[in-house]
């Protein structure tokens, strides 16, 4: 029997069983497999690379039994022969008779050597590691009650699909070939949603070109470096105390705190932060590790690093990008600027880095 709160239960009811023609476990175009935890859990999407080059796209449906006596942390033994992958298959069209995989008449690609494998995601969270994923970015016009806005999200397609955003409402919308739906969460219920209008997606690969330095090797913090580049780069921003757009991504205005708080935040990291001064034990409740020094040169920083300088006089935040620059909103306009090692001669009190 089949426990309904394990991950195979609530892949198969949230995916549904379905299978390809040749009778194959089927999630949106990746086999579904069975193999150890060394590779990834159920919900994983694994990428196999093969002994002639090819690319093996799965997804993680099952674990092999740790209490089989042929089981290793790396597959089933056989002999002279290791299992890595096992598939998921449709009982009633291929036992009690059909041919493994493997063998001549089915799929002989597959019996080969594993050169290689990477775990790029899982079908819950999608996320995804930076330098795989696809962005979405989502640009549009809001109406609310209180005023209209110009909407501008980065997101990436989950398991089901759709693209969620990180929103006070938790939208979420579906191109879906016939025009752009929208939703929003009520009560638990997705409602087709008539606050966002006239949206268009585009998409771009994150890659070590991107904004003039590379990839930040959290996905997190390159999505809230792309959104502080993509603000400043985009939109006039403001620097103000009085109007400081605390987590308000539509915002104009900003002084150098709410402005680095709003971008990790809609990377979705959400520090319990309100400016310079608790910023630093904020963002080590999230895991940010420390680092403290007066002096660091570009040499000394990795992308998304956040320098700060907690208290006054002189307290101050911005990050660091790549490339020798950093965001800063520090000034009127807010924007990309050539790194401070040293804030300006005043000298920073540490890093905040997670990796």
């Amino acid at each position: 029997m089949v426990d309904p709160t394990s991950r195979q239960y609530q892949l198969r009811e949230d995916a549904g069983m379905n299978f390809d023609s040749e009778g194959f476990g089927d999630i949106q175009g990746c086999y579904v497999i069975a193999c150890t935890t060394h590779y990834g859990e159920v919900g994983d999407y694994i990428d196999w690379v093969l002994a002639d080059g090819s690319t093996l796209h799965t997804i993680i449906g099952d674990i092999k039994s740790s209490g089989d006596s042929n089981w290793s942390e790396y597959g089933h033994i056989y002999g002279n022969s290791l299992n890595v992958i096992e598939f998921v298959v449709d009982y009633n069209t291929w036992y009690p008779s059909h041919v493994n995989p493997g063998n001549p008449s089915c799929h002989p690609e597959w019996a080969g050597l594993i050169q290689s494998y990477e775990n790029i995601g899982n079908y819950w969270t999608g996320v995804l590691p930076v330098g795989n994923e696809t962005f979405y970015i989502v640009k549009g016009y809001r109406y609310s009650m209180s005023g209209n806005y110009n909407v501008m999200y980065i997101a990436s397609r989950q398991g089901d699909n759709y693209l969620y955003f990180n929103d006070e409402n938790f939208f979420r919308i579906k191109p879906d070939g016939s025009g752009l739906q929208v939703y929003y969460l009520d009560k638990q219920n997705w409602v087709n949603s008539s606050l966002i209008t006239d949206i268009s997606v585009g998409t771009f690969k994150v890659s070590s070109s991107n904004s003039g330095g590379t990839v930040s090797t959290n996905a997190n913090v390159e999505r809230a470096v792309i959104w502080m580049i993509d603000k400043v780069t985009n939109e006039y921003i403001t620097y103000s105390q009085s109007y400081r757009n605390l987590k308000n991504p539509y915002g104009s205005s900003y002084d150098c705190s709410s402005f680095v708080i709003t971008g990790f935040y809609m990377g979705g990291l959400d520090a319990d932060a309100t400016y310079t001064g608790n910023m630093k034990a904020a963002f080590e409740d999230l895991g940010f590790t420390w680092i403290p020094g007066s002096y660091f040169d570009s040499a000394d920083c990795v992308r998304g690093d956040i320098l700060i300088k907690q208290f006054d006089p002189g307290g101050h935040t911005q990050v660091y990008i790549g490339n020798n620059q950093d965001v800063n909103c520090g000034s009127t306009p807010a924007g990309v600027q050539s790194h401070a090692p040293d804030n300006y001669g005043r000298g920073w009190d540490g890093i905040l880095r997670l990796v």
